[in-house]
């Protein structure tokens, strides 16, 4: 059911989110995507407890998938009607022809189908969805974005929406075109986020949106957080809420992060980004993403290939291609060249004609044509298409993608990298001194929390900075001392080792207790809401990892511990 995208909904949350939506014993409720009925089955369970005789008759649903009509027997027993369920592709039903429409409740689990996996009749059908009702959104939105827009078209007024989204409806870019439409359009939203993978073969964290009040003025948006599909049906339904939990207003859900921070930390956190001695990393540096080849397993070549292929070293560039050897504070050519004795890949072929080219290379480029790399997307747009142009310098790199630990990366290896990390070109007013301060600061508790805030975490736990967000880290602005200088060469040093707490502690007291005066219980303060949010995000790999091998989840059991000890 991949292809689908279906990844039918455990009972118990189908539950909390039918139990939450509905409080009528006649509320009529549509399922979009019904597939294994399991909110169909929550609402039969829920519409008896309100008292309703025959509750099948108020249920109503939509799937593409003719199987799933097998699972609508005890709906029929219950009183409902083989007319309200349709076997279509949801987003080609107009509202005229779904019996039932407009409903009190729609409710499910939209298709989580990513834009490039689409075929070009879903995609049809879902953009002229959209021009009927009048929505624009972007060409890359994956399937269920479109699937809760077109569910407003059969809401009635003071309707509720109920849906299980995954987490790019907060962090995703297409997803701001649908927080315009659906944000303003209900009169309280509240949206809960589980860090529990409740979809194992999805390996996609849930995040419960619950909305009512459709058609109205919108006066509370809230923000959740539950360790635990069992937490989330005491924070939904019996409003047990953790001490932890703040409430954020419209116009703020792409800081929803925030929520999981409690608000003196927040306060605390937005009054130091006002104060002059902190400053944002935009202040400092250009932010570029790495080199894009296109093919990085045929561009990037290890020593033994290059020896095996007889590549001359002229046609070769020092590149680094993975975040994860950016360990320190400072890459020197002593990194770089243990990498190569690692036989990593860390050479970059860059050929800028094939004009009096040696024939091992001449020879190596016809094979690539042979297997298609010529005919790649970001290869066929280059012209000509093995000759990669790289104008930008490096003199820092920063970590796009990373477990744990993202922080600057001075490059004293004239290395570029590929496009898994940042790299940074210095304004004209940073001196030697200054650039060791700044990677310095990146170690602190105050640059950690607001990579946390400003990044957003991907499925596997992996946090991501995209160049957007990364302008907006917070540095401390302190200039070159002894101090300074002393502490980033023994920070540089615990990186390396892996003692992450050491190196941010060390940082904390230099930057933020010694220059800037803070105490230590705000540092602590800062320090707690940057570790809880990273192991939040840890914790997610962890559960994602529990059917691999052992020896594979001590790696990422290491990681939290880094963060935690």
């Amino acid at each position: 059911m991949k292809s689908l995208g279906k990844y039918y909904t455990p009972q118990a949350m189908a539950q909390i989110v039918v139990d939450w939506a509905i409080s009528d014993k006649d509320a009529t409720i549509l399922d979009p995507c019904f597939g294994g009925c399991a909110f169909l089955y929550a609402a039969l369970e829920t519409l008896r407890r309100h008292g309703s005789i025959l509750p099948g008759r108020f249920l109503f649903g939509v799937d593409c998938d003719r199987r799933a009509r097998n699972y609508l027997v005890p709906l029929f027993e219950a009183g409902g009607s083989g007319d309200h369920f349709l076997t279509a592709d949801f987003l080609s039903v107009h509202p005229k022809s779904m019996p039932g429409a407009p409903f009190h409740v729609i409710c499910g689990n939209p298709p989580y189908v990513r834009h490039h996996s689409l075929s070009l009749h879903r995609i049809r059908s879902a953009r002229e969805a959209m021009e009927r009702a009048g929505f624009k959104i972007s060409g890359r939105s994956s399937y269920w974005a479109y699937f809760v827009l077109h569910c407003l078209n059969f809401l009635r007024v003071g309707g509720s929406l109920a849906m299980i989204l995954p987490h790019a409806f907060v962090y995703a870019d297409y997803a701001k075109q649908l927080h315009e439409y659906v944000l303003d359009r209900f009169r309280t939203i509240r949206i809960i986020s589980v860090d529990e993978l409740a979809f194992k073969e999805a390996q996609e964290k849930p995040m419960l949106f619950l909305a009512k009040g459709f058609g109205l003025r919108n006066e509370r948006l809230t923000f959740l957080r539950a360790s635990s599909v069992k937490d989330a049906r005491d924070i939904t339904l019996r409003g047990q809420y953790a001490s932890n939990i703040t409430s954020v207003h419209p116009g703020n859900i792409t800081q929803w992060n925030r929520a999981n921070v409690r608000l003196e930390t927040l306060e605390l956190y937005d009054a130091l980004a006002k104060d002059h001695r902190v400053t944002h990393l935009k202040d400092w540096a250009t932010i570029h993403i790495g080199v894009v080849t296109g093919a990085n397993r045929f561009f990037t070549l290890s020593q033994s290939s290059i020896e095996a292929l007889g590549i001359p070293v002229e046609y070769l560039r020092p590149i680094i291609t993975r975040a994860s050897d950016l360990r320190g504070l400072i890459f020197r050519r002593s990194d770089y060249e243990r990498l190569l004795s690692q036989d990593r890949r860390a050479a970059l072929l860059t050929v800028r004609t094939m004009r009096d080219i040696p024939g091992e290379v001449h020879m190596y480029f016809l094979q690539a044509k042979r297997k298609g790399i010529a005919k790649r997307f970001k290869c066929r747009s280059r012209k000509p298409w093995y000759y990669i142009q790289d104008h930008h310098s490096q003199d820092a790199f920063l970590h796009y993608m990373s477990g744990s630990f993202p922080h600057i990366v001075l490059n004293m290896a004239d290395t570029t990298c590929t496009n898994s990390i940042h790299r940074l070109q210095w304004s004209n007013r940073v001196t030697s001194g200054i650039a060791r301060s700044l990677a310095l600061s990146s170690a602190t508790s105050l640059f950690q929390l607001s990579a946390e805030l400003c990044g957003r975490s991907l499925g596997g736990g992996v946090l991501k900075l995209e160049p957007s967000a990364a302008q907006n880290l917070l540095l401390v602005a302190c200039p070159a001392t002894k101090e300074t200088l002393r502490a980033f060469r023994v920070v540089d040093h615990y990186l390396r080792l892996g003692d992450k707490l050491s190196a941010v502690t060390l940082a904390d007291a230099v930057l933020l207790e010694g220059h800037m005066g803070l105490s230590r219980e705000d540092i602590t303060k800062l320090r707690q809401a940057w570790k809880q949010l990273a192991e939040t995000r840890l914790a997610g790999r962890m559960l994602a990892q529990k059917k691999v091998v052992l020896s594979s989840s001590h790696r990422q059991s290491n990681a939290l511990c880094e963060i935690g000890k």
